[in-house]
């Protein structure tokens, strides 16, 4: 049996459609093929769900890197371009195609607690986004709360399913002592 997450991430000819159709998951990846209908940015935007929501993916190896980070990382490594509009529709998830893909790769996966993990991450990085460049003060102080909340969640999720990666724990390690270091608080945006 293949390792979908190796096997596709090694895979190096022009093809990538037609090979994913051959291993029979075309269908997780077919919403991309809407609105990422060139070959190289189709490449891109399968890779970068691969390498930002799989266990497997050596990318996830944070050691305390900020998810903004890690995102642009994940990024650059999958091949995808330099523009602000393309990093906006995969990397910031605002494609509704994008989103779908990564919803079914998750489903595939068949692991509810990284699944619960990823959408908290994801969420969480929207609300410290929300945090920083938000209009009110209030929008500010409500994305924090929820970014905190979202913390909690994803310590919890990350607790059922970290047991069994132990190559995940020197990450998990060091986000948590770079947590400690740098949490924002309503101090931050004292006037």
């Amino acid at each position: 049996m293949i390792n979908p997450y190796i096997a596709i991430i090694n895979y190096d000819k022009p093809d990538l459609q037609a090979y994913l159709e051959k291993i029979g998951i075309l269908y997780i990846f077919k919403p991309l093929l809407k609105e990422f209908k060139d070959p190289t940015l189709f490449r891109g935007a399968v890779k970068f769900v691969l390498y930002a929501y799989s266990l497997e993916s050596e990318v996830l190896h944070t050691f305390g890197n900020s998810w903004v980070t890690v995102y642009k990382t994940v990024y650059e490594k999958a091949g995808l371009p330099d523009n602000d509009n393309t990093f906006d529709a995969i990397a910031n998830l605002k494609s509704a195609d994008v989103r779908e893909a990564i919803e079914l790769w998750l489903s595939y996966q068949n692991n509810e607690a990284f699944a619960d993990y990823t959408n908290a991450r994801d969420l969480r990085k929207h609300c410290l986004q929300v945090s920083q460049t938000g209009d009110k003060l209030k929008e500010r102080m409500d994305a924090i709360k929820y970014g905190k909340e979202l913390l909690g969640m994803m310590e919890e999720a990350k607790a059922k399913f970290v047991e069994n990666y132990e190559i995940l724990k020197p990450s998990l390690n060091a986000l948590k002592k770079e947590k400690t270091k740098a949490t924002l608080g309503p101090q931050d945006y004292a006037t």
